[in-house]
């Protein structure tokens, strides 16, 4: 499977869905992908703790998941933070313990962006900190399986 994004590379669907984590220190972020590849679909976040990775792997068996996509925190100029380092231990730490592929998403702006949606849904202040890290996940899920759909 190759999952390269550079557009020389197409990236190739897998055969079951697609599962976005944004990694956080406290919580962890959780959208799924319809059977099509086409929707992305917030999850309940999950503790970061250690009782993350046995109700991750309940998520993967569930819904079938055949690729993880771990959002990648860029500063606005791309280049790598505290931050990306911590997720890319934690890419590391997943790639031990999964016997699934792991590819990354540019996650810049996702919980901004994210943050202005809910709040347009009429969401309040205190119940966005509960959706938040989903919703974001979502966001970087729904850009990454555009543009698979259009790498077809």
């Amino acid at each position: 499977m190759n999952l390269s994004h550079s557009q020389k590379h197409p990236i190739q669907k897998p055969e079951g869905r697609i599962l976005a984590l944004d990694y956080g220190e406290k919580r962890i972020g959780i959208a799924i992908s319809d059977d099509t590849h086409t929707l992305a679909f917030p999850l309940e976040k999950l503790l970061n703790t250690s009782q993350f990775l046995p109700k991750l792997k309940d998520y993967i068996c569930e819904y079938n998941v055949h690729l993880i996509v771990l959002g990648l925190p860029k500063t606005l100029k791309g280049e790598d933070s505290l931050k990306t380092k911590e997720v890319r231990k934690f890419h590391a730490f997943l790639t031990e313990q999964l016997q699934i592929p792991i590819t990354f998403e540019d996650e810049r702006l996702s919980t901004v962006l994210a943050c202005k949606q809910l709040q347009q849904m009429g969401i309040k202040e205190k119940k966005q900190k509960e959706k938040i890290d989903s919703h974001a996940a979502t966001i970087f899920l729904q850009t990454f399986l555009n543009r698979l759909n259009h790498a077809r």
